[in-house]
């Protein structure tokens, strides 16, 4: 017997007319749905869909209409979103293709989410990101067991930047609030004890800071005036004694996972690498400040003074490291104002120990003479002009005399002595010539 028999199968009978209504009614369906022809699919096949497509693609699906935009925004906060849940795995070693890759990824990332949200509120965007900040980062879950080589905040930076791009000022101010006060990070309430304990205390917790203010809101930024608005926005609304120790903070050397507060008051920079390893982010970041008017030249003067007495008062060396660093001009402002107040003693020390510098680095001391000629307008009666030179004159003659009487057989002292020679040599040659050239 076959099956036939069991189970007539007969066809159904339907009229033109009813499939052409339906045909019609789908038609309509198509044309006067916000989702057009994915009105008719349901949510599951939506999501489907949705999971063959690059972040690139959701980004552009999202500026189409609202509609849109809102079922793409509930398919990112699926588990269905596959391919917006990749486990970056921070402290994998990776070659530079690799990490270029990654921050491509979290860009297009953050292009999603400010796509996406672009209809929300300030504050509830800055949620979404917070969210995202704890989901995918290592180091602010306290489950990060290498941070100074963790890339998972330099990630998170980039996909804040591509957020928070083209925010206005105020917006800006209220992402970093939010961030740096999150109990995921608690960088804020961390920053407050260690301003006001003493330096090395917390060096765990300086590092902490130290990476998460640099790899979120200044390190992503090439441009100046980003970095000084995210700079002026860390330091403003402390006195100035704790600017410059946060700026110190960010930018002082650091090394084995804690920042050397005691270099400065202890060792001089050997050669032109040492120099710029030590000073050079830190000379640039007064250079971001002054040149982005961020801060006026009593303010840069008051935290140059300030940070080169943390946590001891520096050597003269590395004073006028930085301030070769930091720029000419911020050089000139800061031993300007020294002249202005009468300490010729100081600029003095600060010519010489210039002077040195210049000669280590195998540069040219014609700038500092420059230099020494502004200041001399400064000053007002010829009697302290006179008064400044011979202070530059002794200031050499203190330095070599030191360097002789307390020479210690046990230390290698020679290169020292070599290098203060040589720069009292070159500073004199710049004014014989400089002397006999304007007399003809």
């Amino acid at each position: 017997m076959s099956l036939s028999t069991l189970f007539p199968c007969k066809m159904i009978r339907r009229s033109l007319r009813l499939e052409t209504r339906d045909a019609i009614e789908f038609r309509k369906k198509i044309q006067q749905g916000p989702l057009g022809y994915l009105e008719v699919l349901p949510l599951e096949l939506k999501f489907e869909l949705f999971s063959y497509l690059s972040i690139n693609d959701l980004s552009k699906l999202t500026i189409t209409s609202k509609s849109v935009r809102n079922v793409v925004e509930i398919y990112r906060c699926s588990k269905s979103a596959k391919q917006i849940r990749i486990d970056v795995g921070p402290h994998k070693q990776r070659t530079k293709e690799e990490h270029e890759e990654y921050l491509q990824y979290y860009s297009r990332l953050g292009l999603l989410l400010k796509r996406s949200s672009c209809l929300y509120a300030t504050k509830e965007r800055l949620r979404m990101t917070e969210q995202c900040m704890f989901q995918h980062m290592c180091m602010v879950s306290k489950s990060c067991c290498d941070p100074d080589h963790c890339n998972s905040l330099v990630y998170f930076g980039m996909f804040l930047k591509v957020i928070i791009s083209g925010w206005d000022d105020m917006e800006c101010h209220r992402a970093y609030v939010m961030l740096a006060n999150s109990v995921h990070t608690n960088v804020m309430r961390y920053l407050s004890l260690i301003v006001k304990s003493k330096p090395g205390l917390y060096s765990t917790l300086e590092m902490h800071v130290r990476l998460f203010l640099r790899r979120v809101f200044l390190d992503p930024y090439e441009r100046i005036d980003d970095r000084g608005m995210w700079l002026n926005k860390i330091l403003s609304g402390w006195p100035m004694v704790h600017q410059a120790k946060i700026l110190y903070l960010l930018y002082g050397p650091a090394n084995g996972g804690e920042i050397q507060w005691e270099e400065m008051c202890e060792n001089t920079a050997a050669n032109h690498h040492q120099l710029y390893g030590c000073f050079g982010e830190l000379g640039s970041a007064f250079q971001i400040l002054y040149f982005t008017r961020e801060w006026t030249d009593d303010n840069i003067i008051s935290v140059f003074d300030e940070i080169t007495c943390i946590p001891d008062e520096w050597l003269a060396e590395n004073i006028a490291s930085l301030l070769f660093t930091s720029s000419y001009d911020i050089t000139f402002k800061v031993l300007a104002s020294k002249a202005v107040n009468g300490r010729l003693q100081d600029i003095a020390t600060a010519v010489t120990s210039l002077c040195l510098v210049y000669t280590k680095i195998n540069k040219g001391v014609s700038q500092i003479i420059t230099l020494i000629k502004q200041i001399c307008k400064v000053l007002e009666t010829l009697a302290e002009r006179e008064s400044f030179l011979n202070e530059i004159v002794h200031a050499f003659k203190a330095v070599v005399m030191d360097l002789y009487e307390f020479d210690n057989p046990d230390e290698d002292r020679a290169n020292d002595m070599t290098f203060m020679l040589n720069a009292q040599a070159e500073f004199m040659k710049e004014l014989i010539n400089l002397s006999l050239l304007s007399r003809d």
